[in-house]
This record gives structure tokens, C-alpha cells and sequence, in this order.
């Protein structure tokens, strides 16, 4: 017959379309199962084995207990024989024994019978015939007991004989025992070896069946898994390679599941990674790796619009080939530093385009340790920095253009007030008394604009020095006095005798620009509250209106820049939205806190802290802070 002509199908293994945990349950009950089978079986075979030792002690009892009866009717005879002639009592007592002797031998026979139902008949016959012995061995001592010893002459020659006549009756019936027990004996011997024999065949069967059993089991058990996650493991070396996946494993066990699931994923990450692409292909800002060396890995589509290079021309070349002149060393310089470091670094320098035109460029890269090669995301801050100028232009402007004339103005205006205002007419001087607020207000706004671009560039600076409190009370209450006065809004300032280390202009600056909006949003015939007070780190300076108070949204927010509460009842008031915010920064600066306590209709508390330090001290809280 031509095996190579069978469908495979036919001969090949069955599998079974079961988890893992069922094969590994199959793996472990098979083997069991035949395991209790051979041990069951060996169990028996031992159970046989005892049985027939335990036959074989019977037997060999049956036929001591047999010999045994015989030996001892014939001691308790010459015993007999001996007190009739002697009447001593330890002779009688050797007889006693004797016949005690055979009474337990017959009792033992006898329940050794039950296991031996062949010999029931001789046995019955031996116990008849010790029975009959003893009850003449009775008669007889009795004679012996009498004094009339004729008697005893006459009967002891029938009794002899009788006694005689009974032990060969006796010894015959205990040679057919024990011939009998000497045959079963053998038969039970020799079943006995062959049982053992068969017990330590099957035992060493039993051993090489389950071993082989168990060995071809976890083989096709280990075959069947280490080849689906073979597959698993191809499969991760082709998603790794970006290959194709092998075909789905069938089956339901588990790592059919998690084949099933990996292909899964590695068609979410290849949609991913076809959006990450279209992402970036179609990115504003340039996309690029670079390697340790500054060479150009990959880069995106973006490269085009914004050097004018494709992506395959910059592919190899050096970062620093693009670079101006002016900017390359420290380019350089910066990549080196930067490698092995696991934080985010930015790069300020500017591009050679492919046109000749120069590209201001800011680089944000990272360094991977892994791939041991840059990412980056370069963006064009051409325009930003452009807007930049213009508003370095616009703010000088405004200082030199605008702040110095309207400074005369306003200059020139208050003397005209001061030297002509009874001369002219009413309407004349309220409209130069209006022209000098307005100039006073364009100067005031052009110098927090100008404070605002200070506070931006990091360019604030304290003039720290010991100040006492109370000349900073002063200042400011001289300063605000007017306008309160023009507001019909009395002003308490409380006394103190503190000190600090601050920078007092800038204080001042702050309690002007709190107590001016505390005045401005107080009611007419109102009071604003200025108060001191000293604990354990801090020196806090509250003021207190009455004006119509701030609502919870805008606690945070009024700090900001440009920005007012915006309500009917606020925006009458004017204002640029720029005076808390200049606030802010120079109360941090001090590295303090600034906030506001209110409920709106029941007026605002505005409050700032400083540091309770030495002009040393605060000076290093504020360059650590």
C-alpha cells in the first residue's frame, strides 16, 4: 500500500480547538487517567500477592497447630502416666498444660477453618477424636484421684489401649491435613511468585507506558504552542521590519486571541502611522531628524515652502550648511551640548534658503538616546520677529516722540494755570484744566505701557534699599490727596513705625495705582482705608473701599492685562486695564503676593505682602524665586 498517496488530511494529527487551559487540563488528566488505571491494577496485584501470603501463613499455622495437638496428646499421656505413678503435683500441672495445650491448638484450627473450607471434614474428625482423648485423659485422673487402686490396675491396660488406638487415629487424620495444607501450600507459593512476578512486570510496564505517554503529550502540547508563538514572535520581527504579517492563526485558545489582537493593533498603528505621516507631510512648520554629527536623517514635505528645498536634497547634508555664517559656531556648539540630555532645548539662528532669502528659524529639539538622534520642530518666528522691531520702533517712539513733547505740554499748562488762571474767563480755564488731565492721563498711560514692555523683557529692575514705611505712606497719600479731594472721598491712612528693605518708587507706584482705583470706584462722601500690618515673615498693605465690589468671576482675571470687569457699572469709570497688572509684577518681583478680598456690593479689599527681609535676604529670595 502506497502511504504517500493518503490525503494528508487523513493521517495528519487531529487538533483540537481548545484553549490553553484545556490542553494543559488534557495534558494532566490523560496521563492521570491511565496512571490510576496501571496503579489501580498494580493494587490489585499486590492485594493478590498479600492475600496469598497471607494464606500461606494460615497454612503453615494449620499445620504447626496440627503437628502440634499430636505432640501434645503425647506429653499429656506420658505426663499422665508419670502422676499415677508418682502423684506429684508438678507432674499433674505439666499434664494440665498439656491438655490447655491442645484445648487452645483445636480452638485456633478451628477458626482457621473458616479460610480453608477444603479441610472443614478433617478438622471436624481431629477436634471429635481430641475431644474423645481429652475426656479418657479425665477419666483416668480421676481413677488415679481414687485409693482403690485395683480398679485403677484393672481399667489402665483398656485405657492404654484406647489412648493408643486414639493418638494413631489422630496422627492418620493429621497427616491428611497436612498433607493437604503441604499441597495448598505449594499452590499458594508458587501463585504467589508469579503474582509478584506479574505485580514488578506490570509496575515496570506501567512506568515506561506513562512516561512515554506523558513525554508525547507536552511534546505535541509544546510543539502545538512553541509553533503559534513562533508566530507571534515572526510576526512582532515583521511589524518591527514594517513586513507584512503572517495570516491570522486559527483557533479559539488564547494565543489564537492574541494573534487576533496584534493584527488588530498593527492596523491601528499603520493607520496611525499613515496619519502621523499625512501630519506631518503636511505640517506648517519643518519636521526633521537629525543624527549626532548634525546631518539631516528625514525631513518633512514642509521643507519645500519653507527653504525651498526638497526633503531627498537635504537628506545627508549638515544643519550647519543651511546656517548663515554669523550663527554656525554657535549652532554647532548648541548641538553638541544638547547630546545625551534628556530635556527639550530651543535653538534661536537663521536659514540660507535655497533662493538666497534668510529664514529667522526657531528649533525645538530632543534628544533620543534609543535611536541616538535629534527630533525636531523648526518654526518660522520670521514674521514674530519682525513684529518684534516694529514694536521696539513703536515703543521708542512713543517714548521719545510722544512722552517728552506731551511732558511740556503739560508742563507749559499748569504754569498758565498757576500764573493766569484768575485773568481768564471761566470757559478758557476749564478747558486747560481739562487739556492738562488729558496730558496727564496720554503721559500716565504712555508710562505703564512702557512699564508693561519692561516687565515682558524681564528688564524691571529694584533699586532695593532700607525704607521706613511711614515716608511711603506719606508719598502716596500726598500724591492721591487731589484726586480724592476732586472725588469728594476721604482717605484714612494709618500710622506705623515700620521698616523694610524694598524698592520704595515702586511701592509707591503700586499704593498709588490701588488707592487711585479705590477712589475712583467709591461713592461721593465715601472713605478709602490704607492699612498697615506686620507678621511673622510678611508686611501686608490693604486697601479698603467702599465702592461697589468686584464679582467672584473676575478676582483672578482683573490682574491680568487689558483686563476690566465688564459691567455698566465699571466701565464708566475708564481706566486701561494695564495698572493692576503692572501691580502684579511689582509686588512678585518683590516676591510677595498680591490678591483681593470682596463681595460684590459690599466694596473691595486689595491687598499685597512683602517679605519681612534685609535687603541681602530678599535679595537672594529673589534671585532663587
Amino acid at each position: 500500500m502506497n502511504f504517500a498517496k493518503i490525503p494528508e488530511q487523513i493521517w495528519r494529527p487531529v487538533e483540537l480547538d481548545l484553549k490553553i487551559s484545556q490542553k494543559g487540563l488534557v495534558l494532566v488528566l490523560v496521563p492521570l487517567f491511565f496512571g490510576v488505571i496501571f496503579f489501580t491494577s498494580l493494587a490489585f496485584l499486590l492485594g493478590q500477592a498479600e492475600s496469598d501470603v497471607w494464606k500461606e501463613s494460615d497454612a503453615r499455622m494449620v499445620v504447626t497447630r496440627v503437628n502440634g495437638i499430636g505432640r501434645h496428646f503425647i506429653n499429656a499421656s506420658q505426663s499422665l502416666f508419670r502422676y499415677t505413678l508418682t502423684k506429684n503435683r508438678d507432674i499433674r500441672e505439666q499434664f494440665e498444660q498439656e491438655t490447655e495445650a491442645i484445648i487452645a491448638d483445636v480452638e485456633t484450627i478451628r477458626e482457621l477453618s473458616i479460610d480453608h473450607p477444603w479441610q472443614i471434614p478433617n478438622i471436624e474428625k481431629m477436634e471429635r477424636l481430641a475431644n474423645d482423648g481429652l475426656r479418657m485423659f479425665e477419666t483416668v485422673l480421676q481413677l488415679v484421684e481414687q485409693p482403690d487402686r485395683i480398679a485403677l490396675t484393672h481399667n489402665a491396660v483398656n485405657y492404654e489401649k484406647d489412648i493408643t488406638e486414639l493418638l494413631d487415629r489422630l496422627s492418620y487424620i493429621a497427616r491428611q491435613i497436612v498433607e493437604s495444607e503441604q499441597e495448598q501450600l505449594n499452590k499458594t507459593i508458587l501463585s504467589s511468585s508469579k503474582m509478584r512476578e506479574l505485580a514488578v512486570n506490570w509496575l515496570y510496564a506501567a512506568a515506561v507506558c506513562n512516561v512515554l505517554l506523558v513525554f508525547s503529550m507536552a511534546m505535541l502540547f509544546s510543539k502545538g504552542i512553541t509553533q503559534r508563538l513562533s508566530t507571534l514572535v515572526e510576526n512582532s520581527n515583521r511589524l518591527a521590519g514594517r513586513r507584512e504579517l503572517l495570516q491570522p492563526l486559527k483557533g479559539k485558545d488564547e494565543i489564537a486571541t492574541v494573534d487576533h489582537v496584534f493584527h488588530e493593533m498593527a492596523e491601528t498603528l499603520a493607520d496611525l502611522a499613515r496619519r502621523e505621516r499625512a501630519v506631518v507631510d503636511n505640517a506648517v512648520d519643518v519636521i526633521c531628524s537629525v543624527d549626532a554629527n548634525g546631518r539631516f536623517l528625514s525631513v518633512n514635505q514642509a521643507s519645500i515652502k519653507a527653504w525651498g528645498y526638497e526633503a531627498d536634497e537635504l537628506v545627508g547634508q549638515k544643519v550647519s550648511n543651511l546656517v548663515i555664517e554669523e550663527d554656525r559656531d554657535r549652532t554647532i556648539s548648541t548641538i553638541k551640548e544638547m547630546i545625551g540630555s534628556t530635556e527639550s532645548k530651543f535653538i534661536e539662528n537663521r536659514i540660507l534658503c535655497k533662493d538666497e532669502s534668510v529664514v529667522e528659524a526657531l528649533w525645538s529639539a530632543t534628544w533620543s538616546a534609543k535611536e541616538e538622534a535629534f527630533f525636531c520642530v523648526v518654526h518660522d518666528i520670521t514674521q514674530r520677529k519682525e513684529v518684534e522691531r516694529i514694536k521696539q520702533e513703536f515703543l521708542s517712539m512713543v517714548s521719545h516722540d510722544l512722552r517728552t513733547p506731551l511732558t511740556s505740554i503739560q508742563f507749559s499748562l499748569a504754569i498758565i494755570l498757576e500764573q493766569s488762571k484768575d485773568k481768564l474767563p471761566v470757559e478758557v480755564v476749564e478747558e486747560l484744566e481739562a487739556a492738562e488731565r488729558n496730558s496727564d492721563n496720554l503721559i500716565t498711560l504712555i508710562s505703564r505701557l512702557l512699564d508693561v514692555e519692561k516687565i515682558e523683557s524681564g528688564k524691571l529692575e529694584l533699586d532695593l534699599d532700607q525704607m521706613k514705611v511711614a515716608d511711603l505712606i506719606n508719598r502716596a497719600r500726598d500724591a492721591v490727596a487731589p484726586f480724592a479731594s476732586r472725588h469728594g472721598v476721604g482717605i484714612n491712612f494709618g500710622k506705623t513705625d515700620l521698616r523694610t528693605t524694598a524698592d520704595e518708587d515702586r511701592l509707591l507706584q503700586v499704593l498709588v495705582n490701588l488707592l487711585s482705583n479705590a477712589i475712583k470706584f467709591s461713592p461721593k462722601g465715601g472713605q478709602v482705608t490704607l492699612e498697615v500690618r506686620q507678621e511673622p515673615e510678611w508686611l501686608e498693605f490693604a486697601v479698603i473701599d467702599q465702592g461697589p465690589g468686584i464679582p467672584e468671576d473676575y478676582k483672578d482675571a482683573i490682574f491680568d492685562r487689558f483686563q476690566q470687569v465688564k459691567m455698566s457699572k465699571y466701565k464708566r469709570k475708564g481706566g486701561t486695564g494695564l495698572g493692576l497688572a503692572i501691580c502684579r509684577a511689582i509686588v512678585l518681583a518683590h516676591s510677595g503676593q498680591i490678591g483681593v478680598r470682596s463681595k460684590e456690593g459690599e466694596g473691595s479689599t486689595f491687598w499685597f505682602r512683602i517679605p519681612c527681609l534685609n535687603g541681602a535676604s530678599l535679595a537672594e529670595k529673589q534671585a532663587s524665586g
